[in-house]
């Protein structure tokens, strides 16, 4: 059979989607002084696996008095996707200010009846990210990458603390704007990688950023030493703590956070008046607790690991009591490998998970379509449960750190 050449040029037009230009839309909104154009492109694409697919591109334009804002370099230089990923509003700054970019961010503020610009952080293949140091009672909140077309993250307000670590290597100061790089090089302390990108803890004199370390086994060639690192950005001044999972309860190394390092560290000041990170004695009175958790395709979570299967009943039971619900509204799917229970409230369906993640006990919603309408219910929860654990009860419950899987049977 004979092809002409026409008809598979427009066989291959076709399958690529390249006889149909995408469609463009344009919106304005006002934020201070400054005018938001989002631009939300649509079109179709081809993907090997589906053929052609649908596709959302969004990015922002910035005007201040109708003269569009202009930036030096690259705000992203290696995704196909050029223009502004995100925009976010500071507040308790000296003057309106926002804070944007994609892989880079910048500070756009007024001076002088003029919009300045402020390269913040400028890189070229990684993922920008924002998380503040202050936000909870001066502890760390949620750590954030920058995405395109985010359907996760939306909000745009940045509110609730003073100190913010960008791109985990700078330091911004809300209230007078200045920016202090740290960890330029990201080099090893002690012999210990920086293992995480989220900021662990914050000192209490609101100087000292606290990541994960790890350090490679030089017979397995795994990480299995662990340590707490300190990075000064005011100073400097760098130093490691090594500890032990198995002092700290600690069966995920990836779950440190500013609860758990209180009750196994503290801050004891130095003859040069500073402070430094030292791990305490072991403590029998200490008792375990479960830990809350942010995700961005998870969104909050409340988990217990390790613990025995039975601890569901314990949790169960708090949830009915604490959020007044009926035991007929809940259900059960025991599995082969996981057993589930589902419950409603607030409209929205809630499911705990034990032995999907070896002998966790995992409280989430059901869908990711409800990103974020769940984080008051499960924040009450998750503190409620665990001023139980804190008084000493449950405590049976748990499992030694490091326990390989194994469902409990019901006689347990």
């Amino acid at each position: 059979m004979k092809i002409y050449p026409f008809l598979m040029l427009q066989f291959i037009l076709s399958l690529f989607a390249c006889s149909k230009s995408p469609s463009t839309a344009i919106t304005s909104s006002e934020l201070g002084p400054f005018t938001i154009e989002t631009i939300t492109k649509t079109g179709k694409t081809y993907n090997i696996n589906y053929g052609r697919v649908g596709y959302t591109n969004v990015s922002y334009d910035v005007k201040y008095k109708g003269e569009p804002i202009t930036f030096e370099g690259g705000l992203e230089s290696n995704t196909g996707l050029p223009g502004i990923w995100r925009i976010f509003t500071l507040h308790n700054t000296p003057q309106p200010t926002l804070l944007l970019g994609s892989q880079s961010l910048y500070l756009v503020t007024i001076e002088n009846d003029k919009p300045v610009i402020k390269p913040v952080f400028q890189q070229g293949y990684d993922f920008a990210s924002v998380q503040w140091l202050d936000s909870e009672a001066g502890q760390p909140g949620e750590y954030r990458e920058i995405f395109s077309s985010d359907d996760f993250d939306i909000d745009t307000d940045l509110s609730g603390g003073r100190y913010m670590a960008i791109s985990h290597a700078v330091v911004l100061d809300t209230k007078t704007l200045e920016i202090y790089p740290y960890n330029t090089n990201n080099e090893d302390i002690d012999g210990f990688s920086k293992a995480g990108s989220n900021v662990v803890a914050f000192s209490p004199d609101s100087t000292q950023l606290i990541y994960r370390g790890a350090k490679v086994s030089e017979t397995t060639y795994e990480y299995d030493q662990w340590a707490l690192l300190s990075y000064n950005f005011r100073t400097g001044k760098t130093y490691a703590v090594p500890f032990k999972k198995t002092e700290c309860h600690l069966q995920n190394e990836s779950r440190m956070n500013a609860i758990w390092l209180a009750d196994y560290f503290e801050w004891i000041k130095q003859s040069d008046g500073q402070l430094k990170l030292t791990q305490k004695l072991p403590d029998s009175t200490v008792f375990r607790k479960g830990d809350f958790m942010y995700e961005r395709n998870r969104g909050y979570s409340y988990s217990l690991d390790p613990v025995r299967e039975s601890m569901r009943a314990h949790l169960s039971a708090f949830i009915r009591e604490e959020l007044k619900i009926d035991t007929s509204q809940f259900y059960k799917i025991d599995g082969d490998y996981y057993n589930r229970e589902y419950f409603k409230f607030n409209d929205i369906v809630f499911m705990m998970t034990y032995g999907e993640y070896v002998n966790e006990l995992v409280l989430q919603p059901e869908s990711s379509n409800h990103y974020g309408e769940h984080k008051d219910t499960i924040t009450r929860i998750a503190s409620g449960f665990n001023a139980l654990l804190n008084s000493g009860k449950f405590q049976d419950q748990w499992l030694p750190i490091d326990t390989p899987r194994q469902l409990d049977t019901p006689s347990q």
